[in-house]
């Protein structure tokens, strides 16, 4: 099973740890273009970039979808990855 990679386009795709077993600090910081925040959504994590809003990155519209599932009434801006828990070394 795959954890989700999505820009601020809506381009999705499939994301797995580099070694297949957890995603590494680095890892997600590559992918969300800085450092990371962890939103709890259940099951899973929403990873996004801490400084997106100061840095005025774009909206993501689908990962604040993926928030407003949860009932977390709050905008992702930036590439955003939806992974499961325990994927974090």
């Amino acid at each position: 099973m795959s954890d989700i990679f999505v820009d601020e386009k809506g381009n999705m795709s499939p994301i797995d740890p580099k070694n297949k077993r957890a995603y590494s600090l680095e890892e997600l910081q590559e992918k969300v273009c800085g450092n990371i925040e962890l939103v709890d959504v259940g099951k899973y994590y929403v990873v996004v970039n801490e400084e997106g809003k100061l840095r005025r990155m774009r909206p993501n519209f689908l990962a604040t979808m993926w928030l407003m599932g949860a009932g977390i009434k709050d905008e992702v801006v930036g590439p955003a990855l939806l992974i499961r828990k325990g994927m974090m070394k």
